[in-house]
């Protein structure tokens, strides 16, 4: 599909992240597909490298895991509507100055809250309420996205909820997983060319 020299920008954090997307998906042109690390720091250098090398982005998915706070379960597919940062001063949380909100891709997906916090959760220091996951970079892509004027999504896949198990579950569920966010990224980035291609034909 034709993007008038659009292209989107995906990042995952992880190299077995990376190794589960489809071939197809790492060999289309249009798309540049990049491992970033994990946190917040290694994810806003990895935007700014990606931004720099491919001016023509005009959209940033991350995707790959997430860990559930409340009420999401093991191998649900979420989509960020609103991200929020998890690390702030002592770890309280400034509610009303660090919320983002995210473009919502059009496929069957949870639609939830997202903290981002630089640590693996095993216990809860939201008191979440509603439906919420955790991760270590979507609210530091989300203010770079919205810094630069350039369209952020958020899709994950429930790896492990977050309590006494939760490592245990992360190791053991991503490999289990990995079709499931294969299909997943597939979806998506047909589902973000259509928007874009929609886009372009409306102007």
């Amino acid at each position: 599909m034709e993007l008038d020299n659009k292209m989107i920008g995906i990042i995952v954090p992880t190299k077995f992240e990376y190794d589960a997307i489809p071939k197809e998906i790492l060999d289309d042109k249009s798309l540049i597909v990049a491992t970033s690390g994990i946190g917040k720091i290694r994810v806003l250098i990895c935007c700014y490298e990606m931004l720099i090398s491919h001016p023509s982005i005009s959209h940033i998915i991350l995707t790959g895991y997430a860990g559930g706070l409340n009420g999401v379960k093991i191998g649900d597919i979420v989509q960020g509507n609103v991200v929020e940062e998890g690390d702030y001063e002592d770890g309280g949380l400034d509610a009303t100055s660090h919320i983002l909100e995210a473009d919502q891709i059009g496929i069957k997906a949870m639609p939830c809250k997202i903290y981002s916090q630089d640590t693996f959760l095993t216990r809860d220091p939201y008191d979440s309420a509603g439906d919420v996951a955790t991760d270590m970079e979507s609210y530091a892509v989300a203010l770079f996205c919205d810094r630069y004027d350039l369209k952020f999504s958020v899709v994950k896949v429930i790896s492990d909820v977050v309590g006494d198990n939760s490592v245990k579950q992360f190791v053991d569920n991503t490999n289990l997983l990995s079709g499931t966010f294969s299909s997943l990224i597939t979806e998506m980035i047909a589902e973000v060319k259509r928007e874009i291609s929609k886009e372009a034909n409306s102007n």
